[in-house]
């Protein structure tokens, strides 16, 4: 069995096909050479297969650990799905360190905004990381 698709060498010159066809490996070929290599690794206790990460590889990583941060922060934070809720009730504020009773929220194109009854303006929030929290425990819980 070549490594070749059917019919690939139709159209060619025979001597040309034989020469294509003989520089074709056969799947046995490749499915011996890989078992060797795996049995090799897995004898050899000191071998090990190194990967060498890529800057684009790196960057993902970093990415992903600061994903899984705030996931972690966001677990305990509110979400935007419970503010409706919590209007009128305090909320621990992490950004300002203080306790505040929530007076509204509107949204303008992809900007969120929240209010307080102790200031009469709206300020900017990020809808994933609100730091509102329902407890000042949960704010610094890590």
């Amino acid at each position: 069995m070549q490594t070749l698709p059917d019919y690939y060498t139709d159209c060619v010159a025979d001597s040309r096909r034989y020469t294509a066809i003989g520089n074709g490996w056969t799947v046995d070929v490749i499915a011996h050479i890989f078992k060797s290599l795996f049995e090799t690794l897995e004898s050899d206790e000191r071998a090990e297969i190194i990967k060498q990460p890529t800057l684009f590889d790196l960057d993902k990583e970093e990415e992903f650990m600061e994903e899984k941060q705030e996931l972690i922060t966001n677990e305990n934070m509110i979400r935007w799905n419970e503010i409706d809720d919590l209007i009128g009730k305090p909320v621990f504020d992490k950004d300002n360190d203080a306790w505040r009773i929530l007076n509204g929220y509107k949204r303008i194109k992809k900007d969120y905004f929240v209010s307080f009854t102790d200031s009469y303006d709206f300020e900017e929030v990020d809808l994933n990381r609100t730091n509102l929290y329902r407890n000042e425990e949960l704010a610094y819980k890590k």
